[in-house]
Parts: structure tokens; C-alpha cells; sequence
């Protein structure tokens, strides 16, 4: 008889509970100022440009001796320098992700418990934020077990908002392309696949299995790209140009109040969720990339966000595209570098290593690259 696999399973939904978050609720958006047709095409190619990445990365993680994070590994390759670099722009990467979860999180909370208890959305914000560090705290097995509930949620709670917008959509909603919006989508999608922080985690989720950490990629990020998919094209249809930026909003003035405060809840959980493993990323990477002791390391991956968001870093859309485009970008090129490099290395000499043609890494590189700059020119006019 076969037993399930459970470690496999965990690794599966710490991926996609880590994966998931504040950028599924800015897809609708995308989708519907670009339009679903270009969204769409956008989602596929990134998602098979991002499996790649997630795969690369993966292999340098199999083959590299030690316990890193992604500074560790890509110094062990690429040099001191590099690594320190790819320490600094994954934090920059973590910590924007974190305060578009502040931003959401703040939201949520603030829907949910306002109508009874009253506060302003700073004071759910810094709650959200004493919440999850005291989960960190615990450290990884802790947090990928909570991962475990909080995906059955996620999946329920996506898997709800596909059903019952089903009546409601327009099918016209969903032939609305605009040639002005082509490259709208790409911040916003690259940001919400990103996540490479959590290759590591699923390698100790995994253990003595860890030679399953591919598979576990692969099927995590299919199951990413199809909810992402179904849930942008399901809001999109029944929101239609009223989309907002924050998904849930507009599908309230349609499905109703109790939508809304269910929405609330479970987008509550599941924002806290993704903070609290990107937290457990971004502390790992300093503790084991550059040698932070612990308790600095916790502080410095848990309150930054939380003093970015109450100076004022508060606009969704724009912070997730900013991210995306240019952090996430450049923490693709760097893991690409790192796994050519690796690839010519004695390491895949003597052990068999995956092979992504060289061509392909080149054409995915000068797309990260193209995005960072076309990001950064944007911003500066």
C-alpha cells in the first residue's frame, strides 16, 4: 500500500503559502487595465521564465555544500562581493514585499475589527506586524506547520471567490485588450511569482527527501500560475474596468457584505501567513549569509516594514510593480549568474547537473535587465 508522502506534501504548501500574497489581490488590476488576454499570455510566460529561475536556484541549493541563504550560495560561486550584493538586493526584494503585506494586512484587519473594536489602520498595522514576529520567533518548523493550515484556507477561500463570481461575470469583461497597457502586467506578476528565498526553507521542510526539492517546485508553481489565472480572470469578468487595486473591494459592491467581512478574515490569515515566511526568509539570510546573531537578525526582518509603511510607503500597485521590475529582476540575474557559473564548475563535472542552455539564460537575463532599467527611468520621470 502507498504511503502519503507528507514531507513532500508540507514542502509543496510551504511554496505555494509563501509564494502567494499581496500580489495575487493586484493581478485583477493588471489583468483589467492591460487587458485578460495580455494578462494572461504575461502569467504563462513569466510563470515558465520563473520555474526556470526557481529550478536554477534549486540546483545550486542541491549542490553547494553548507547551510545558506541565497548571499551564501551565490558568494560561494561568484565571490565575497557578489554575495554581500545578492544579500543586500534580496533584502530590498523581502522587505518591499513585506510592506505591500502591511499595507494589505492593515486593510483587512482594519475592515474586519473596526466595526467593533474601533482603531486606525496604523495601530492594525503594527499589530499585524508584533503578531507575526512573535511567530518567527519559533523559527522554521513552526511557521511551515502553520503554512499547512493557512494553505487549506488560502485554497479555500480562492476557490470561493472563483465559484461564486462564476454567476456574476460578463463575458465581455474578458476581451478588453489595450495595446497603451502591453507592459502594465509585468511588474505586478514578476513581483507576485517571486519568492526565491523559500527554495532553501523547502530544502530543510524536506530533509533527508531534499533530492525531491525540483519536483516540489514544480508542482507548487503549476498550482500558483493555474490559481492566479482563474482568480484574475474571475474578478475581471464580474468587475469588468472597475476593478480595483486590492481585488477584494470591487467583488464586495457585487457579492455582498458578508463576502466582504469572510474576505477580510480569511485575506487577514493569509496575508499574516506570507509575512511571517518572508520574515523567516530574510532573517535566515542574514544570520547565515552575514553572520547577524539571532536576536538582531529576528528585529531587523520583522519591524522594518511596518516604519517604511508609517512614513508613508503606502500605494500598492506602485510599490509591487517598483519591486517586481527591478528587485525581483535583479535576484533573477544574479541566481542565473550563480548557476552558469556552477555549471561550468567542478562541482557538475563530477555530479550530473541540470542543463538549461546557455541561449536561454541569456535571453531570460536581458529580459530582467530590460525590466529593471525601463522600472527605473520610469520612476525617475
Amino acid at each position: 500500500m502507498l504511503q502519503p508522502d507528507f514531507k513532500s506534501l508540507r514542502a509543496v504548501g510551504t511554496f505555494v503559502g509563501s509564494i502567494v500574497g499581496a500580489g495575487i489581490l493586484g493581478l485583477p488590476y493588471v489583468f483589467a487595465q492591460s487587458g485578460p488576454e495580455i494578462g494572461a499570455a504575461w502569467l504563462l510566460v513569466l510563470g515558465a521564465v520563473m520555474l526556470g529561475i526557481f529550478l536554477m536556484y534549486a540546483e545550486v541549493v542541491l549542490k553547494t555544500p553548507g547551510h545558506h541563504r541565497i548571499g551564501g550560495y551565490v558568494e560561494a560561486h561568484l565571490g565575497r562581493r557578489w554575495g554581500l550584493f545578492a544579500t543586500v538586493v534580496f533584502a530590498g526584494a523581502v522587505m518591499g514585499a513585506m510592506t505591500a503585506y502591511v499595507i494589505l494586512g492593515s486593510g483587512f484587519l482594519y475592515g474586519l475589527l473596526h466595526p467593533w473594536i474601533g482603531g486606525s489602520r496604523i495601530l492594525y498595522a503594527l499589530a499585524m506586524t508584533a503578531v507575526a514576529a512573535a511567530a518567527t520567533w519559533r523559527g522554521t518548523r513552526f511557521t511551515s506547520r502553520m503554512e499547512g493550515v493557512v494553505v487549506g484556507i488560502l485554497l479555500f477561500l480562492f476557490g470561493f471567490v472563483i465559484l461564486a463570481s462564476l454567476p456574476y461575470v460578463a463575458w465581455q469583461n474578458l476581451a478588453a485588450a489595450r495595446a497603451d497597457g502591453l507592459l502594465l502586467p509585468y511588474g505586478v506578476i514578476l513581483f507576485a511569482l517571486s519568492g526565491l528565498g523559500v527554495v532553501p526553507e523547502i530544502s530543510v521542510v524536506l530533509g533527508a527527501r531534499r533530492r525531491r526539492l525540483p519536483h516540489a517546485i514544480t508542482v507548487g508553481l503549476f498550482t500558483v500560475v493555474m490559481l492566479y489565472l482563474l482568480f484574475s480572470l474571475s474578478v475581471v469578468g464580474v468587475t469588468g474596468s472597475a476593478t480595483t487595486p486590492e481585488a477584494f473591494d470591487g467583488l464586495t459592491a457585487v457579492l455582498g457584505g458578508s463576502f466582504g467581512a469572510v474576505s477580510f478574515l480569511l485575506g487577514s490569515l493569509i496575508v499574516l501567513s506570507v509575512f511571517s515566511m518572508s520574515s523567516l526568509q530574510l532573517r535566515h539570510s542574514l544570520q547565515y549569509d552575514v553572520r547577524v546573531p539571532r536576536t538582531i537578525a529576528w528585529v531587523l526582518a520583522s519591524f522594518p516594514p511596518v516604519i517604511l509603511y508609517l512614513l508613508g510607503v503606502n500605494m500598492f500597485i506602485s510599490l509591487i510593480g517598483f519591486v517586481g521590475s527591478v528587485f525581483a529582476g535583479l535576484v533573477g540575474i544574479i541566481i542565473i549568474l550563480t548557476y552558469e557559473r556552477m555549471r561550468r564548475s567542478p562541482v557538475c563535472k563530477e555530479y550530473r547537473c541540470m542543463n538549461i542552455p546557455s541561449p536561454v539564460s541569456l535571453v531570460i537575463a536581458l529580459m530582467f535587465g530590460a525590466g529593471v532599467v525601463v522600472e527605473i527611468v520610469s520612476l525617475l520621470h
